[in-house]
């Protein structure tokens, strides 16, 4: 589950200032798998992620969209804090938050749209936290599109390996209007 949610000072160029707030969480509990066993490791809310940040936004057409700023990024445990935040409940982090969205009509039925969230704690700046997000998605015909999604997570606070999903979806359209 991830919630956005971004002011933008209109100030009628293309650098415009912004504040935005972000909250990431999952429904269900996660699981580690090792052999034939397996143990929880997460759950609703723990960890629950959230990100604040002031800065300014960068928009030079309906295509691309961008944002830096000056972030705090926290972190709320309570049963794993072990695994999540160093054995504290809550980790408070300062750094740099940079968000950037594209949106492209490739072809008639073509659409693809993405979205890399990348994040610095100061005190570590080389080690970069990267949330990417791609989406190919096509209209086959009148009542059949396809979408192809590809994730890329990386958080060295949860994992040193990066993490990789890739869903492929056939589904059925119909409009009643």
């Amino acid at each position: 589950m991830n919630v956005t949610s971004v002011y933008t000072y209109k100030m009628g160029i293309y650098v415009n200032p912004f504040i935005s707030f972000n909250g990431r969480t999952q429904f269900t509990t996660g699981y580690k798998y090792e052999g034939d066993s397996s143990y929880a490791i997460s759950t609703f809310m723990d960890p629950g992620y959230f990100v604040q940040t002031l800065g300014f936004g960068y928009a030079p057409n309906n295509h691309v969209k961008t944002r830096l700023g000056a972030a705090f990024k926290e972190t709320f445990t309570s049963k794993y804090s072990d695994l999540y935040s160093d054995g504290k409940k809550t980790r408070v982090e300062f750094g740099a938050n940079s968000v950037t969205e594209l949106n492209f009509k490739l072809a008639e039925n073509i659409l693809y749209t993405g979205k890399i969230e990348l994040f610095s704690n100061l005190k570590a700046f080389n080690q970069v936290d990267v949330n990417w997000d791609n989406l190919l998605a096509s209209q086959i015909t009148k009542y059949i599109n396809v979408t192809f999604n590809v994730k890329l997570f990386y958080d060295r606070d949860v994992s040193a390996k990066r993490q990789l999903q890739e869903v492929l979806a056939v589904g059925l359209t119909y409009n009643f209007f």
